[in-house]
């Protein structure tokens, strides 16, 4: 692939998300353009656009349905991917049989033999890959982890994390697809849980040991066309860890149990102080048609 002036964008997923954060992160890197903004079918597609659709009020000039011949187009050079779990890898792997730049959203896939997969052909198609870990680019995460190099705190021994939120027992809530366990493969352990394992192997050092407990709200919510859908993935996870030179750490992400004014932190004790980092580690909850 030749080097362009400018990387030419494919977005691959056309809900909320794709909408309030791929799109204009793109769109404000000087050397980005977004070309196409891509459904995972044309029902989806026409759908989830208000009135002439947001692709146009941002400025994309297509729209496709088909990410199969978008990823094979000579004018992309980049994907991301903003849809649901369930469909990262095999989005992911056509990207890069097609010779794409791949940034894919959090959790990666569906399991450990996807994810594998997945990181082996990146890495045989000698393109850049990435997953959406962005907590890693905030001001105080950066800041936290050249505190911990730097020793300003000793050694560290222990980390927490809080994220938590009670909007999705309201009445009125819908069901997404991060309520459905075969489009999303799990709840608030995926969702936020992802980002807090990446903050710890990014900020202190990697997880090797791991204990938990999950919890699901046993409920029943109308989903988007008003069909009555039964919540089945994890509300509230409770997580214990243990890295590999001993640091021991717990978090709790929840989107069923009340926030409160030190929700979304995380804090790294060590033998000669602590460091409290608050709103790196809070939960994310969608409004209705607002996910991916």
């Amino acid at each position: 692939m030749a080097e362009r002036e400018r990387v030419r964008c494919a977005v691959i997923g056309a809900g909320g998300f794709a909408e309030v954060c791929h799109v204009p992160g793109l769109q404000a890197h000087p050397r980005a353009e977004v070309v196409v903004l891509c459904g995972r079918s044309e029902d989806r597609r026409r759908r989830v656009p208000a009135a002439r659709g947001w692709a146009e009020r941002h400025g994309v000039p297509e729209t496709a349905a088909d990410y199969c011949k978008v990823v094979t187009r000579p004018d992309i050079d980049a994907v991301t991917i903003a849809t649901p779990n369930v469909s990262h890898r095999e989005i992911a792997m056509a990207a890069f049989a097609a010779g794409k730049h791949v940034f894919c959203e959090k959790p990666l896939a569906m399991n450990t033999a996807e994810a594998e997969a997945m990181a082996r052909a990146a890495r045989e198609s000698g393109r850049i890959h990435q997953v959406a870990f962005t907590f890693r680019y905030t001001h105080g995460v950066a800041r936290l982890r050249q505190m911990l190099r730097d020793g300003v705190i000793g050694q560290p021994f222990c980390v927490r994390m809080v994220g938590e939120g009670w909007g999705d027992l309201r009445p009125e809530s819908q069901v997404a697809w991060r309520h459905q366990a075969a489009l999303s493969g799990a709840g608030m352990l995926a969702d936020m849980g992802s980002h807090y394992f990446d903050l710890v192997n990014w900020v202190v050092e990697p997880v090797v040991e791991v204990c938990g407990m999950l919890h699901t709200v046993p409920r029943t919510r109308l989903d988007a066309e008003g069909r009555p859908t039964p919540v089945d993935t994890d509300d509230l996870a409770h997580v214990w860890f243990r890295t590999a030179e001993g640091v021991q750490g717990e978090f709790r992400s929840s989107r069923v149990t009340p926030a409160h004014d030190d929700n979304g932190f995380m804090e790294v004790a060590g033998d000669q102080g602590a460091h409290y980092n608050p709103r790196v580690a809070s939960s994310w909850s969608p409004t209705p048609g607002g996910d991916r």
